[in-house]
């Protein structure tokens, strides 16, 4: 069975510890210390989500968040930020980076796994979207090129036929059809113009 893999973030080892306890049955969980190891970790690893606590010395959450969605394999990745703090300018910063959500401190089992869940199932339908899009994007390409090949070649029939209904084979000059066929427009210019006109041949 498919487990999406888990980062947990936490400089706390026990936290990171409960946490991978209340995951471990649905996920794979990987854990980082600390912001640069969290880094380190997802240049070297397939990531599907990461938890990421705020208050880490050296390098915080907020700048770690910020550099996973810098990095070219983080971008797309989920961030949930975990935290004692539940000020709204708070939330809004975190929201500003790139994360997806919050889980607060003291964590409730059954929300962490609630929260979890329903980013991974977004996260999967988005990638999904994307995927199709890209699908359709390559055979509407395709179908172009397909359109002007046929819209070239029928020109090209076109002009072909034409040259051959208007001049002689054999002397590439023009023939009678294409004398016909500039005298009757000559004509219908003329009576369009109430004026007269001269054909010598």
């Amino acid at each position: 069975m498919f487990k999406p893999n888990i980062l947990v973030v936490d400089d706390e080892r026990f936290f990171t510890s409960l946490i991978a306890d209340i995951l471990k049955e649905s996920y794979h969980i990987s854990i980082a210390n600390n912001g640069f190891e969290a880094l380190d970790k997802l240049k070297k690893g397939s990531i599907d989500l990461i938890l990421l606590d705020i208050l880490m010395p050296d390098m915080d959450g907020y700048e770690t968040c910020k550099q996973i969605k810098l990095s070219e394999r983080g971008h797309d990745i989920p961030v949930i930020f975990l935290t004692i703090k539940n000020e709204i300018e708070d939330e809004l910063h975190g929201f500003s980076l790139g994360a997806v959500d919050y889980i607060t401190k003291p964590i409730s089992p059954p929300i962490v796994k609630a929260r979890v869940a329903t980013h991974i199932a977004l996260a999967k339908a988005h990638e999904q979207l994307r995927q199709h899009t890209l699908e359709l994007e390559l055979l509407v390409a395709e179908r172009t090129v397909e359109l002007t090949r046929e819209i070239t070649e029928k020109q090209k029939a076109y002009e072909k036929l034409h040259y051959l209904a208007n001049y002689d084979p054999l002397t590439q000059l023009p023939n009678r059809n294409l004398f016909n066929e500039r005298l009757a427009y000559a004509y219908k210019l003329a009576k369009r113009n109430n004026s007269s006109f001269f054909s010598y041949y």
